[in-house]
């Protein structure tokens, strides 16, 4: 079912073409090792790309030897980065905040490097709902509704349409190994407190919850690109820059009905938001 799904994804978003290669990656946990085994049942060229943090000692490691033994398996190339995450941690930053900035920059020098491939990470259904979830209770605009994205400046995600529930039977039935991380059983990660508490109570309300959550992200994006052209009319209309100041007529502005909205919208590009 899974490759079926991913399939169909790839096709109805033209996320990319057996002409491209596709660099996945992989940390060896169940989502990202799904991705690999369907992407290379679809036959697509595709190379490994693993990140070793070095935040969990010997379990960093096995994950790293579990993945290059994964890219033997297949005979395709793999490429690892090692980061002494403690070390590049700024202030004021979580270290799962570091993490993700080191991850998603190693990504874009990867694409820098090979200009004819696309970079997969393994999201899922479940990821975007916990993301909706997430960006709701902090505070969001709306481009926090959108979700996750399943093509963005290089980076495609096939799984998206596919639940863990699809992923766990697929890597059963198949009997495909994966690596577990002790550190999504911590209820100390909002996001992991999300998944284990939240969201099964809101699948007791309604037993589709992803597919839900998938349908709203999309009519938000087709919201938000409505509403984006019209907030860039609002801002000619209502505002003047020269090269060091924008100077904003919030007189005029106050008399849009929704006006907050759209100054949160417009205020977030500078790094403001509305808390």
């Amino acid at each position: 079912m899974v490759v079926s799904q991913v399939q169909n994804f790839i096709t109805e978003h033209s996320l990319f073409t057996k002409n491209e290669l596709v660099i996945i990656a992989i940390s060896g946990g169940k989502d990202s090792v799904s991705l690999a085994h369907a992407l290379k049942e679809l036959d697509f060229e595709m190379m490994l790309a693993h990140c070793n943090f070095n935040l969990r000692g010997h379990e960093s490691d096995g994950d790293e030897a579990f993945v290059r033994e994964l890219a033997n398996d297949f005979d395709c190339e793999i490429v690892v980065k090692h980061f002494e995450t403690n070390l590049l941690n700024e202030p004021g930053e979580s270290i799962q905040m570091t993490a993700r900035r080191l991850r998603y920059g190693w990504f874009e020098e990867l694409l820098k490097e090979y200009p004819q491939a696309v970079l997969a990470t393994a999201h899922s259904a479940n990821d975007n709902t916990e993301t909706l979830i997430y960006n709701l209770t902090k505070g969001t605009g709306i481009k926090g509704l959108r979700g996750i994205a399943p093509k963005l400046n290089g980076l495609v995600r096939p799984l998206l349409s596919c639940t863990s529930e699809d992923i766990l039977a697929y890597l059963g039935e198949n009997q495909f190994a994966y690596r577990e991380d002790s550190s999504n059983d911590s209820d100390k990660y909002a996001r992991n407190f999300i998944r284990r508490h939240v969201v099964p109570k809101l699948k007791e309300i309604n037993p589709s919850l992803h597919q839900t959550m998938a349908n709203n992200a999309r009519h938000f994006n087709d919201y938000a690109a409505f509403s984006y052209e019209a907030i860039e009319q609002i801002k000619d209309d209502f505002s003047q820059e020269d090269s060091s100041e924008i100077i904003i007529d919030l007189t005029g502005l106050k008399k849009i009905d929704g006006y907050r909205s759209v100054l949160i919208e417009w205020l977030g590009e500078y790094g403001f938001n509305p808390t």
